[in-house]
């Protein structure tokens, strides 16, 4: 998986890819070591949504490719189709495509926050997106373990607990499904809590992209107005230089000689 871009002015794009390689891995591994009950089936259902984000990857990077089939060949494209297939016996080929990430961010690995930094409202989409997904998981997971136990339940099914995870990060809470458990309670409590801030995460980054934009222009407007300025100034300097005298004595440009005068006799004329 080549990457062509070698200054990684979408570094947040890649760490986005890499986290989410990372942690469909992280689910292969469970769902190897507990292969059967509603817990693994929430796993399943959160490595489809992966599978899909990997799948789109792919496109992705094969339509900035400078030779498709060059990606897809040399550089081992097909590898990252094969890993984005949400089939887990393939899904082991999502490793390349860690280590391929992981080697491309080398070279900006000390200057990697400053480089996320830069833009600020990309890297807060794909960290919102990373932990919803994340949260999805481990949310519905922890309250379907404490909920399946207790007798007056209503949440003992991976589709109630995805359910009610879904509905309480997005702040709805249709009330048709909830914990009765103490314990499930706190979980709930954390799970609104950080719905709440990803949910306002997610509108600070819309009101950036759709109302920023005239800001962004205005200053970059005002950079150009310096650069003018700057510019401006610098030819003002070279024109005194030229007119300025010389640190020798003599003067810039060099006297004219003078004209013979009308009162004085031409040699020969006399």
């Amino acid at each position: 998986m080549a990457i062509d871009d070698p200054d990684l002015k979408y570094a947040n794009y890649e760490c986005f890819i890499l986290a989410v390689s990372v942690l469909s891995l992280a689910n292969l591994v469970y769902v190897i070591v507990l292969p059967q009950g509603e817990m693994a089936e929430i796993i399943r259902v959160v490595d489809v949504g992966l599978s899909l984000v990997l799948l789109l990857d792919f496109f992705r990077r094969g339509s900035i490719a400078p030779s498709r089939s060059s990606y897809f060949l040399r550089d081992y494209g097909w590898l990252d189709l094969i890993g984005s297939l949400p089939i887990q016996f393939l899904r082991v080929a999502r490793l390349y495509r860690v280590i391929t990430v992981s080697r491309s961010l080398q070279p900006v690995r000390t200057g990697l926050w400053r480089t996320v930094l830069r833009d600020r409202a990309g890297s807060t989409l794909f960290a919102v997106l990373f932990l919803v997904a994340l949260l999805l998981e481990v949310a519905s997971s922890l309250v379907l373990a404490v909920e399946i136990q207790a007798p007056d339940s209503n949440i003992k099914t991976s589709s109630d607990a995805l359910w009610w995870t879904w509905v309480s990060v997005m702040t709805v809470g249709y009330g048709d499904r909830f914990p009765v458990t103490d314990t499930g309670r706190w979980v709930g409590v954390v799970t609104i809590s950080v719905g709440v801030g990803l949910f306002g995460a997610l509108t600070g980054f819309l009101t950036n992209a759709f109302i920023r934009p005239a800001s962004r222009a205005e200053r970059e407007a005002r950079e150009r107005e310096a650069w003018l300025r700057l510019e401006l100034d610098e030819l003002r300097q070279e024109l005194r230089s030229m007119r300025s005298p010389r640190g020798d004595g003599d003067s810039a440009v060099p006297p004219t000689p003078p004209t013979p005068s009308a009162a004085q006799p031409i040699d020969g004329a006399r």
